[in-house]
């Protein structure tokens, strides 16, 4: 696991927003970091789903890109595993190989954004990866504001 901090283009999303991008390819890993560097956010890298289970347990990240076809337990299985311990994650998804099947499963467990990888990026992935890390940005504030308001006795009124 590499952790990388990429020059910043936008000092608030690079301040704010973390990616972690899961590959085994070393080429692939590269090409999304140079995505990552040109939206302007910081970037950490692994390799394995175990890999990236660690990062994130290590510290927090906003946005995970991750292949279908990485190794041990693969990026769908990844994906639901960040789903149920991490929701507010953004999940971004590569795929080579995809089918229609997988691009569901993906879609259903909730990737925000499911790419089919050739040698590059679409050339919208910076603007799309930019829009994905400011939704991280608003979430993560919303979501710090309700347990303020939780803690503070303001949120502690029975739902109806």
């Amino acid at each position: 696991m590499n952790t990388q901090t990429v020059p910043s283009s936008s000092a608030k999303l690079n301040a704010l927003v973390t990616v972690l991008v899961v590959d085994d390819e070393s080429q692939a890993r590269e090409i999304c970091l140079n995505v990552v560097e040109d939206a302007g956010l910081r970037a950490r890298t692994a390799s394995t789903t175990e890999e990236a289970l660690a990062a994130m347990d290590e510290s927090p990240v906003d946005i995970v890109i991750t292949d279908l076809q990485v190794p041990r337990m693969g990026g769908i299985e990844l994906l639901r595993h960040i789903r149920q311990v991490s929701p507010h994650v953004a999940v971004m998804v590569l795929t080579q190989y995809g089918t229609i099947e997988t691009a569901i499963e993906a879609t259903r467990l909730g990737a925000e954004l499911l790419l089919k990888r050739r040698d590059r990026l679409p050339p919208n992935a910076v603007a799309r990866l930019e829009t994905i890390a400011e939704l991280a940005v608003r979430l993560r504030e919303t979501i710090r504001r309700l347990s303020d308001c939780w803690e503070s006795g303001r949120g502690s009124a029975p739902l109806i």
